[in-house]
């Protein structure tokens, strides 16, 4: 879509909507790769401190977890919506064109 001082490629913005899908898709195999992943509590040592380790290994191991998922949601919806944006630029160069008698 062409106009006034700018230039849309809906073609770019599908190149970077698959970019962005492909992203979430890294996203959900690293999650899916550390989620079974579990340290038992001997692996931290026999010192008073090593249960504290452990606790706080875990919640940052699910905290990570969770980030990743949220992640992969965004980087999805952007996927979405960028191609959802193509798609309208196309529509209202097609509605254009047919407005003013051009082929289509």
């Amino acid at each position: 879509m062409s106009g006034a001082g700018f230039d849309v490629e809906s073609s770019a913005l599908r190149r970077y909507a698959q970019a962005a899908e492909q992203a979430a898709g890294k996203a959900e195999g690293i999650r899916r790769r550390l989620a079974p992943l579990d340290l038992h509590a001997q692996t931290f040592g026999k010192l008073p401190e090593s249960d504290e380790l452990k606790a706080d290994y875990d919640k940052q191991s699910e905290e990570a977890i969770n980030d990743l998922k949220d992640v992969q949601d965004a980087l999805t919806v952007i996927s979405e919506t960028v191609r959802d944006s193509a798609d309208a630029y196309d529509q209202g160069e097609e509605a254009q064109t047919q407005m003013f008698g051009g082929a289509s």
